[in-house]
């Protein structure tokens, strides 16, 4: 039942050697996403702004805008997705000031990056 999956979530999660572990083995995980990641924008010459926490990153894609605006990112938004397969996130969704930046997530595996 839920209440004994609960009870044993608390329980490993009380537990400071487990927490540790995790955290390391995530921290460890999402270091190595980052660095797959930035090696392959690094190799393309595509700016971003290198992340100081957390799993996203801003891409700067200023230079492939048709168009300096809102309707110039969902244009880019649309062919990156429709057919590159690449979904990431358009500045205007993010509260972006510049139009032309991207938020992408690492948090995923090797392959997927690639």
């Amino acid at each position: 039942s839920s209440r004994v999956l609960w009870t044993l979530a608390v329980t490993q999660f009380e537990d400071p050697h487990f927490v540790d572990e995790l955290f390391a083995t995530h921290r460890a995980r999402i270091g190595h996403a980052y660095k797959v990641l930035t090696t392959e924008l690094d190799k393309y010459r595509i700016k971003y702004t290198p992340a100081e926490a957390g799993f996203f990153l801003w891409l700067d894609l200023r230079s492939a805008l048709k168009e300096n605006s809102v309707e110039g990112e969902k244009e880019l938004y649309s062919r990156l997705v429709d057919i590159g397969g690449i979904n990431i996130t358009p500045g205007f969704s993010s509260n972006s000031k510049l139009h032309g930046f991207f938020r992408l997530c690492y948090a995923e595996k090797d392959e997927i990056i690639d």
